[in-house]
């Protein structure tokens, strides 16, 4: 039986436990956190990812085959985080979990038409973490094709400046000085 694990609080739930069997079930597993919606409405509650992955690990009789944050790997490799459970699938497939050809799975993907590329790309990317994870969690470290403008902010000035950036590339230089100008109003105000 495989088991592959999306969301690890779905697939460590007492409903999803009572469908493994320990010894037989082989897992693949996202360690990505995923909020719940109790986090919509408490944001600071603590994310039960180490004891849902221990409940899991119990109900599975052992570890997984393998558990990795896909959706990181995505982002860092790939530059977005839709394709995590393509790579999710590659891992599953290349370890014996899934039991079509890799001409059917890429022939669906191909059919699908959406970001063929991006999910083929995927697919191998998960394919290749099966073979020698290190070698990819070292290539997704160095890689990070996360664009500049979309990662976290560090301080205010550097989001100011990621703004100027852009502002400066998509509209001119009129535009951004009407931004400086609203910003140093602002930074007067709240100086004030």
């Amino acid at each position: 039986d495989a088991l592959l694990v999306a969301d690890l609080l779905v697939a460590a739930s007492p409903e999803m436990r009572k469908r493994i069997e320990p010894g037989r079930t082989r897992a693949v597993v996202n360690l990505a956190e995923t909020p719940t919606g109790a986090f919509t409405t408490n944001p600071d509650l603590p994310f039960p990812g180490r004891a849902a992955e221990s409940r899991l690990r119990t109900a599975l009789g052992g570890e997984p085959l393998a558990r990795h944050d896909f959706r990181w790997l995505a982002q860092a490799l790939l530059g977005e985080t839709i394709t995590a459970n393509i790579m999710l699938l590659g891992t599953a497939w290349q370890l014996g979990l899934v039991p079509l050809s890799l001409e059917a799975l890429q022939r669906t993907i191909e059919l699908n038409a959406v970001e063929v590329q991006g999910n083929l790309d995927a697919f191998a990317w998960g394919r290749a973490l099966a073979c020698d994870a290190a070698a990819v969690q070292a290539t997704a470290e160095q890689y990070d094709f996360m664009p500049p403008w979309r990662r976290l902010a560090a301080s205010l000035a550097e989001r100011i400046e990621r703004r100027e950036a852009q502002l400066q590339a998509s509209h001119g230089a009129a535009a951004l000085r009407r931004y400086r100008d609203i910003v140093a109003r602002v930074r007067a105000a709240e100086q004030r």
